[in-house]
């Protein structure tokens, strides 16, 4: 089975994590074709680690993307 590839992409799956690593949590309900994603469901003072997967006309997801990572703000 190929996996996707950006350039036969439909869209994007993001996962979320509290530690490097993961375990992920999916945060997108269904594919977005977004290339910007805001999880707006984050908590201040915590840090969160991101990755991402390429979803193709077939639902076949690829290999997730490196991870990111973002620390939220204290106000």
């Amino acid at each position: 089975m190929a996996l996707p590839t950006p350039d036969d992409a439909v869209g994007y799956n993001v996962y979320r994590a509290m530690t490097h690593g993961g375990p992920y949590t999916k945060l997108t309900q269904s594919v977005t074709s977004a290339s910007v994603y805001t999880d707006t469901t984050v908590n201040a003072g915590d840090t969160y680690y991101y990755v991402a997967t390429s979803v193709d006309a077939n639902n076949t997801e690829s290999l997730p993307s490196d991870e990111a990572s973002a620390t939220v703000p204290i106000d």
